[in-house]
């Protein structure tokens, strides 16, 4: 009800200023499931072979992470890039939980 007491004119600006807030959040989380699926590569990589349904679940993890372009069309673009954003903050939970699982592997290991 508030936004009904705005002007016309300052409702105008302050959906300018969400909209170019939710895409900002969903670019950062763009790039953050790109430094997640390195991180992960890496650790991968420097810990020990993963068993084969691990290594399926891995690579499944990365290929989420390294998906996140959204259909070019402008129509609902706020949603797209909301409804984005969650998406890309769940694979970057997975791959947390995934680079926690490689970690602990490894420690298990040298005991």
């Amino acid at each position: 009800k508030s936004s009904q007491l705005l002007p016309s004119k300052s409702r105008s600006k302050l959906e300018a200023l969400d909209n170019l807030v939710i895409s900002t959040v969903y670019n950062v989380s763009n790039k953050l499931c790109g430094a997640s699926a390195k991180v992960l590569r890496k650790a991968v990589d420097m810990f020990t072979e993963q068993d084969e349904e691990q290594s399926s679940t891995l690579d499944t993890v990365l290929f989420l992470l390294e998906d996140t372009d959204l259909p070019a069309t402008p129509a609902k673009k706020t949603s797209r890039e909301l409804s984005g954003t969650l998406r890309n903050m769940k694979r970057i939970e997975q791959a947390l939980e995934m680079l926690t699982k490689v970690m602990r592997l490894d420690v298990e290991a040298d005991v």
